[in-house]
């Protein structure tokens, strides 16, 4: 059975969980998949769920929150690895963790660009902003205050 959890926000973290999951951590092994996690969700926030080692399309669209034949298509496109057994398609949770890692990244990558070029604009914008008179600059105004 697979199952959501929770996502948890860093910046959610009361401060008594935290200094209560510290204490726990002192008393597992630092290799465990719990206090890996553990650290994980207290530092970048992560999200959490419980996985067999193999699960349907449609449980991995439940994981993921998209519909089925999403899941369907980025299999289709390579994106999410899988077995097919008979009819059925399998994905092994190790292989669904890959693609939302490597989704988190691209979209990490995207946003960072995104803002780059933000940046980019801005300083365009004030440049050009620096060389107008003050006149110009009025009507510039006034033209906006119209729409």
């Amino acid at each position: 059975m697979t199952k959501v959890l929770e996502t948890i926000a860093s910046d959610r973290l009361e401060h008594q969980d935290v200094a209560d999951a510290k204490e726990a951590l002192k008393h597992m092994r630092s290799d465990s998949p719990l206090a890996i996690l553990l650290r994980k969700a207290m530092t970048d926030g992560t999200s959490v769920f419980i996985a067999e080692k193999e699960m349907s399309p449609e449980k991995a669209a439940e994981v993921l929150g998209v519909s089925r034949p999403h899941v369907r298509h980025l299999m289709d496109k390579g994106l999410i690895k899988y077995d097919k057994k008979g009819s059925h398609f399998r994905i092994a949770a190790s292989d669904l963790a890959d693609y939302v890692k490597r989704h988190e990244q691209a979209m990490s990558e995207y946003a960072q660009a995104a803002a780059t070029t933000q940046e980019q604009q801005d300083r365009r914008i004030s440049c050009a902003a620096s060389r107008l008179t003050q006149q110009q600059s009025e009507e510039i105004a006034a033209m906006f205050a119209e729409l």
